[in-house]
């Protein structure tokens, strides 16, 4: 195996790999196309099958391995915080909480994030900035959050 085809398949398994991370399948076709053109390169040499053979054998491993690598990076990433999902109750009516207290979880400004009976909603204040912590009164909710109020 010539020094040219074993840069295309390190280059071309680089670039398979940057397709997972940056979608959009440009990475992916010029990957592919490096690691094809190797392979012609190889059979115009007039290698032996031995050498196709392990050229084949090291696009496949190479192949595996940015595959492989490219998800456990994937996985390893958080798309989402499971934090940031748990307070959409977008659609419900919320006309069960009025009059219900509870306790601001993140600073509103004025808007933010209220606990009530233990789930989390998004809230808008109606007293104006409010810490985290301090305990509000629902007074009404609109849409997708709730209208609160300092407790008195």
């Amino acid at each position: 195996m010539r020094v040219a085809e074993i840069f295309l398949v390190f280059f071309g398994c680089i670039l398979i790999y940057f397709e997972f991370l940056l979608p959009g399948a440009v990475m992916g076709l010029l990957g592919s196309g490096l690691l094809f053109f190797g392979l012609v390169l190889t059979f115009v040499h007039g290698e032996s099958f031995v050498f196709i053979g392990l050229y084949l054998s090291a696009i496949v491993l190479g192949v595996i391995f940015a595959i492989s690598l490219a998800l456990w990076s994937i996985k390893r990433k958080k798309i989402f915080h499971k934090e940031d999902q748990e307070g959409s109750h977008a659609g419900l009516s919320n006309e069960n909480l009025i009059g219900k207290v509870g306790v601001v979880e993140t600073d509103l400004k004025p808007s933010g994030y209220v606990m009530i009976e233990g789930s989390s909603y998004q809230a808008i204040s109606k007293s104006g900035y409010l810490e985290k912590g301090i305990v509000v009164e629902v007074m009404s909710w609109e849409e997708n959050h709730i209208i609160v109020r300092r407790k008195v």
